[in-house]
């Protein structure tokens, strides 16, 4: 795309005298002929370049409407975004709430099952004690009893006795020491 001949036409008729014109007129027109040529070369560029402008700028119209268009979308992702973590920040206070709680009723179950253990326990204990009391009246019944019974026939009734341990009851009948022991079911 070059305008030299252009530029030389423009020169020539700018300096050209009156001789020139009248004798030099087929040069001019020459020259005149090659720039047309460049000018309509030159017109043809342009409009490559006008087309090539308009596509250009209709990239860009299409172009701003999706930047917009991503814009919007943007904000509406971030505020989707916003009320999913305010919902998420909502759930994970709820969960640590009823975490809370969970552990609460943890801890009394765990506490009331202790103390079950502990009254079982101490039922046991009161149970064994009161067989070990129960053992003990009856073993004093007996005692009486037979204390009663040796009085009534005339039956010599030993508290002490001269041998080793300490049975419960003994008496003792025609010099012989006669001995009446029963197992405790306590032990």
């Amino acid at each position: 795309m070059s305008t030299t001949n252009i530029d030389k036409l423009l020169d020539n008729i700018r300096r050209i005298n009156l001789w020139q014109r009248l004798f030099g007129w087929a040069r001019i027109k020459d020259q005149l002929i090659a720039a047309t040529a460049d000018l309509e070369l030159l017109k043809a560029t342009a409009g490559s370049i006008q087309e090539k402008a308009s596509a250009l700028s209709h990239n860009i119209d299409l172009l701003t409407q999706r930047n917009e268009h991503l814009n919007s979308e943007i904000n509406r992702l971030n505020e989707a975004n916003a009320h999913y973590r305010s919902q998420d920040d909502k759930r994970r206070l709820e969960h640590t709430e009823q975490m809370a709680t969970l552990k609460q009723f943890q801890d009394r179950i765990y506490t009331e099952r202790e103390k079950e253990k502990a009254d079982r326990h101490q039922a046991e204990l009161a149970r064994i004690e009161q067989l070990k009391l129960t053992w003990y009246h009856h073993q004093e019944h007996v005692k009486q009893t037979l204390k009663a019974l040796c009085n009534k026939h005339t039956i010599q009734y030993v508290d002490t006795v001269p041998f080793r341990g300490e049975p419960d009851n003994t008496v003792m009948i025609c010099d012989e020491f006669i001995v009446f022991d029963a197992k405790s079911p306590g032990g």
